[in-house]
């Protein structure tokens, strides 16, 4: 697995990826695109919507992918178990499964606080990116940033629920050892992290 967060503005093979277009309303965009959210945050990287993480030409360099949801599973039962296995709200096709203590073992030990719910034991030193959010009622522009410091959000290349619209996607939280599958609109900008073939 990469230690760090995704930051390319190309595909494997070479083809750049479109900046996001704020102007565009978000409900209607579904081109695959990037955006660089944390100017001032190194090691951050760039955020991405989920039409591009499963994009056939590939947001990871050659040789590495966007994992599945089955790929974190595999990672978190490594350091944890599942505890919960709760339906998504109405939606009784998706279940928001909990794994703990997985989520402190991805976690880096710097950056989220220091209040013992990271350990780091996975080397993934995951950061407390947050996401972004739109300001207006036409989102044209990105509101800024929410909830960095208290949560991480990683794609993964698994489809669920509405699965035209929405993917699952790993949430790691500044005051809990759990890691869960959430779903997410691929309209969305997230994080990546990268796994070898």
């Amino acid at each position: 697995w990469m230690t760090e967060n995704l930051m390319t503005t190309n595909y494997a093979n070479g083809d750049p990826i479109n900046v996001h277009n704020f102007h565009q309303n978000q409900g209607n965009f579904n081109s695959p695109s990037y955006y660089n959210l944390f100017t001032s945050n190194v090691g951050y990287g760039y955020v991405y919507n989920g039409y591009a993480v499963l994009d056939g030409r590939n947001v990871c360099p050659s040789g590495w992918h966007v994992p599945s949801g089955q790929e974190y599973e595999d990672l978190f039962l490594i350091f944890g178990s599942k505890t919960h296995d709760l339906p998504y709200g109405n939606n009784s096709n998706f279940h928001q499964d909990e794994y703990t203590p997985s989520g402190a073992a991805l976690k880096d030990d710097l950056n989220w606080g220091g209040n013992d719910n990271e350990t780091n034991y996975s080397h993934m030193s995951v950061f407390p990116t947050g996401y972004t959010w739109y300001m207006n009622g036409n989102n044209t522009s990105p509101g800024g940033i929410t909830s960095q410091g208290l949560e991480a959000i990683l794609w993964t290349t698994s489809e669920g629920g509405n699965s035209w619209q929405n993917n699952l996607a790993v949430t790691l939280f500044y005051n809990h050892t759990k890691a869960i599958f959430d779903l997410v609109g691929k309209s969305e900008l997230r994080s990546v992290r990268c796994k070898k073939d």
